[in-house]
């Protein structure tokens, strides 16, 4: 068994007074495939002892299988079931058990590319309280060197948004007008509300697809426009504009729409998808037409 080199006073300011430094400073790491802290290559303990004093949700995964370490921040992300002593330290697929595929994903690009890579309020379903939630994140992960100059390890600094993402649907869910969302050049649907999915004709298992494979939604000429405002960033506006929607019994239905399709910006300025504001003016354009 190897010995430990490092004093009880570097330890004690190692992993710091918090729940977690409390757990990793009683943890028997003699016996585990890391053996003891004083072993540990410096610049993981200089990371670690970095998250443990930090207030930020944060965590490192480390070596050939990227053992999990986090800080008192992040606790609340595993659930309050989680028993912290059998997670800190183990690898990640036994920690994130299901949401594993979609988290190595994501850390590939740094492992594999040396790249700094940031996500914005990207879902990752997440096993906790006894059950499979729907969790969004907004995080960064960057390349954590070793003391060889290798990338041994990623560092994660991250900030749960499902909260602010279900405020910003259930106001969605409220406006009278047709919003929707589209994300990227494919025009992924990351948002309809109510309206939008009533005219459409479909339901909510449309949205997290391309707008295109979605034919029954909208005609090509809404999606060359669509299209537009994504490559040029320029807003494209329409008054009493004809709309048909082919439903799934093969009809089509004839809608009048006033319309805007606006460019949708992330917080870094990048234009990043494109917003649908449409309100049904059928009735009022066929009672002119009446007249």
């Amino acid at each position: 068994m190897p010995k430990d080199t490092i004093t009880s006073q570097q330890l004690s300011t190692l992993f710091g007074s918090g729940d977690v430094g409390r757990l990793l400073g009683s943890f028997p790491w003699s016996e585990s495939p890391l053996g003891p802290p004083g072993h540990w290559p410096a610049a993981f303990r200089i990371t670690l002892g970095n998250l443990l004093h930090s207030a930020f949700p944060m965590l490192v995964l480390w070596g050939p299988d990227l053992r999990v370490f986090y800080n008192d921040a992040y606790r609340p992300a595993l659930g309050e079931d989680a028993v912290h002593e059998q997670l800190l330290g183990r690898p990640g697929a036994e920690v994130y058990g299901e949401a594993w595929n979609t988290v190595a994903a994501m850390l590939e690009r740094v492992m594999q590319h040396g790249e700094t890579v940031y996500y914005e309020d990207l879902p990752a379903p997440t096993r906790r309280n006894g059950r499979l939630e729907e969790v969004y994140w907004t995080s960064s992960l960057s390349p954590v060197y070793g003391d060889t100059g290798t990338i041994d390890g990623v560092l994660v600094v991250c900030k749960e948004t499902t909260e602010a993402i279900a405020r910003s649907r259930n106001l969605i869910s409220q406006v009278n007008a047709a919003l929707a969302i589209f994300m990227g050049p494919e025009l992924v649907i990351a948002e309809a509300n109510p309206a939008t999915l009533r005219i459409w004709g479909l339901g909510p298992e449309v949205i997290g697809h391309p707008l295109a494979d979605v034919r029954t939604a909208t005609s090509e000429r809404f999606i060359d426009m669509l299209r537009s405002v994504y490559s040029n960033g320029a807003p494209v506006q329409g008054f009493e504009t004809p709309a048909s929607f082919h439903r799934p019994d093969g009809t089509v239905e004839q809608f009048y729409c006033n319309f805007e399709f606006a460019p949708y910006y992330d917080n870094n300025g990048t234009l990043a998808g494109v917003v649908s504001l449409a309100y049904d003016v059928t009735a009022q354009v066929l009672a002119k037409r009446a007249q």
